[in-house]
């Protein structure tokens, strides 16, 4: 991915999070659940988590998508290209923080903000971004 034109992956990137802000936005459980099945499956592997332990991570999750009390706060201004595994994998970042680009704000109490980062790969050259 880092050989990639930087602008046009940008470009791409942004899409990407833009469709999961609209899963999000719309409280597609099933959708987003899917999304990020194969990147929970192999965090369950590193880790060693139980098939428990597992579903846990992905039922907290979806239960704040879910939740009326959290807003999605709009883009930082600026969001930047961040790069893992030597290239292969980039997500998008918050310069300031270094946090994901999205965030979730508690109505009640706006210091309670759940940052949501994605990692993306490409499993084939020309394939379309897929969560990682």
């Amino acid at each position: 991915l880092k050989e990639q034109n930087e602008e046009e992956l940008k470009k791409e990137m942004q899409q990407r999070y833009d469709d999961i802000r609209q899963l999000i936005a719309k409280k597609d459980t099933a959708a987003f659940r899917q999304l990020i099945q194969e990147r929970e499956d192999l965090l369950g592997t590193v880790y060693y988590y139980s098939e428990a332990e597992k579903e846990n991570r992905i039922k907290d999750l979806l239960t704040v998508i879910m939740s009326e009390e959290f807003d999605i706060a709009p883009y930082p201004q600026e969001a930047q290209l961040l790069y893992f595994a030597e290239g292969k994998m980039v997500t998008l970042v918050d310069p300031v923080n270094r946090e994901g680009v999205i965030r979730l704000v508690n109505r009640k109490d706006p210091k309670d903000i759940v940052s949501l980062e994605f990692r993306f790969h490409r499993k084939k050259p020309g394939q379309k971004l897929s969560v990682i």
